[in-house]
């Protein structure tokens, strides 16, 4: 009994690790969303709105990019301008 109290305390601990890490990425998070929203097109920006990370914003960019080869304002040639 006394080992599975041990296991759940350190199940505990690494959960409330996770989540304090977890917290301190939102606000590089936030900051990076920003950069990328500033960089889209308000056509795309609409299609990107509801993409919780910056990475879902990536990644939901790089799709819409390959699809309209050819236009400038894409984050990837935003980014190497950076």
């Amino acid at each position: 009994m006394g080992s599975r109290l041990l296991q759940i305390k350190q199940l505990r601990q690494k959960l409330e690790a996770e989540l304090k890490a977890m917290e301190e990425q939102k606000p590089k998070d936030l900051k990076i969303k920003n950069y990328l929203y500033q960089a889209i097109d308000r056509e795309i920006l609409d299609t990107i709105l509801n993409d919780d990370t910056s990475k879902d914003i990536w990644d939901s960019e790089k799709k819409i990019s390959r699809v309209h080869k050819g236009e400038k304002s894409t984050i990837a040639s935003f980014a190497s301008r950076i």
